[in-house]
């Protein structure tokens, strides 16, 4: 058998806000989704197995809305950066030390395209010199190469490319 459900905006940021209050656990939005479903689930079936639910991202890659959430609506004026430093104050939960050093990072990337520049956009930032149907066997490779996940082979991919 197989049960499905959804949940709004205002039923992740309530049930982030609960989670946290009532069993002191920071989770992310999506795990909040996951939650509320599980959560409607049992009060509709009554079942009481057992259950995991794996959370896969940190509260940190929200934090606005995750702030928001346990503030109960209240959203500082701060910069993303502030928002991860003010989440830290308010719950006390670790920031992800990868995400914290990007604070002092430079800007690597500020260009901006539209769709049908994108593909050239792609090979301006990769330093590629490539045009018409080379640059679109490329595109494709790079799209299947993404959705199997095997960067590795992405990278190797265009490092073997003619210049």
């Amino acid at each position: 058998e197989f049960a499905a459900g959804y949940c709004d905006e205002a039923a992740v940021a309530d049930t982030i806000h609960k989670t946290y209050t009532d069993q002191n656990y920071l989770c992310d939005t999506h795990t909040a989704v996951a939650v509320k479903v599980y959560r409607d689930y049992v009060a509709q079936t009554g079942d009481d197995l057992p259950t995991v639910i794996d959370s896969t991202a940190s509260p940190y890659k929200f934090s606005k809305s995750v702030l928001t959430a346990v503030l109960e609506g209240n959203t500082p004026q701060l910069d993303e950066f502030d928002m991860v430093e003010e989440l830290h104050r308010v719950t006390g939960a670790a920031v992800p030390a990868p995400l914290a050093a990007l604070k002092d990072k430079a800007v690597r990337f500020t260009q901006v395209c539209d769709r049908e520049n994108m593909s050239q956009m792609v090979f301006q930032l990769l330093h590629l010199n490539m045009t018409g149907g080379a640059a679109v066997g490329a595109i494709v490779v790079l799209a299947v190469l993404d959705f199997t996940g095997n960067a590795f082979d992405l990278v190797h991919f265009f490092h073997s490319l003619p210049a």
